[in-house]
């Protein structure tokens, strides 16, 4: 019996501490891409490629990065699906899950193809891995 309780309170100490663990950074990525404005356009075309789109309207460029990261976390395994109802069941284990983070990168270039506005919409975790492409880039330009 107390074998057990040990292993429930082992179980949620580690749940716990993972649950700290999964983080999408959102302030970092959102502040690496809002420090492009005053920036050539080129810029951030060589941190993210080449658009998905882009539209151009009274001189003005803006152009879309659509993005996404699949987060792999820990989490309890105790939701079963019993005859089309979800019921909850008290279990020991954890198992291995994934969520699927998306953004897209928006940058609005006047027509001199200097950026005036650039901003992450959805999860900015989802732009995480590019996001640190355009810090490289940065730290390159500015040796």
């Amino acid at each position: 019996m107390n074998s057990d309780v040990a292993n429930k309170a082992a179980t949620v100490c580690l749940l716990s501490l993972l649950a700290g663990c999964v983080s999408s950074g959102n302030r970092d990525v959102s502040h690496a891409v809002k420090a492009l404005e005053g920036q050539p356009r080129q810029q951030a075309l060589n941190a993210f490629g080449r658009p998905s789109l882009t539209t151009i309207k009274n001189g003005q460029s803006i152009s879309y990065w659509p993005m996404a990261e699949v987060e792999q976390y820990l989490g309890p395994s105790n939701l079963r699906i019993v005859d089309g109802q979800t019921v909850v069941s008290e279990t020991q284990g954890v198992k291995l899950k994934e969520r699927r983070l998306n953004c897209v990168v928006k940058v609005t270039a006047n027509a001199a193809s200097t950026i005036i506005h650039s901003e992450v919409t959805g999860d900015a975790g989802g732009c995480a891995k590019v996001v640190e492409k355009l810090k490289s880039t940065e730290r390159k330009m500015s040796l």
